[in-house]
């Protein structure tokens, strides 16, 4: 039986512009490892491990709602302490200003809004 992920929810953070961001300009796996908390040889040993990832297939499906058919993907989800590092990644980035360029995966901005914004400044 499969167990359905659960969805976590996020704090609100204060957002602060790129460079005071933790991993701005980290240019050593050691730092990397600092602030991600783990040693360099357990970071290893992660990433050499082909086990870390789930893999799944997601079927097809229709929503009545938005009249949508999705693709079935193949979805591979971390697992274990891949998870847990990706999560702090997560954490540090997330506060993190996004661009005013930025389109993609950001609330009340869409394909449609960057169209718009590239017919304006030409």
């Amino acid at each position: 039986m499969q167990r359905k992920p659960t969805k976590r929810k996020r704090k609100l953070f204060k957002r602060y512009p790129v460079n005071q961001c933790a991993l701005y300009k980290v240019g050593s796996i050691k730092k990397i490892c600092q602030l991600i908390g783990i040693k360099k040889s357990n970071l290893n040993s992660i990433l050499k491990n082909p086990l870390q990832y789930r893999e799944f297939v997601n079927k097809e499906s229709f929503d009545h709602f938005s009249l949508k058919t999705s693709k079935t993907r193949q979805i591979q989800e971390p697992t274990g302490n891949l998870k847990k590092i990706h999560e702090r990644i997560l954490y540090l980035l997330e506060p993190v200003e996004l661009p005013n360029y930025s389109h993609a995966a950001v609330k009340k901005r869409s394909y449609r809004s960057n169209a718009e914004n590239q017919g304006n400044g030409a």
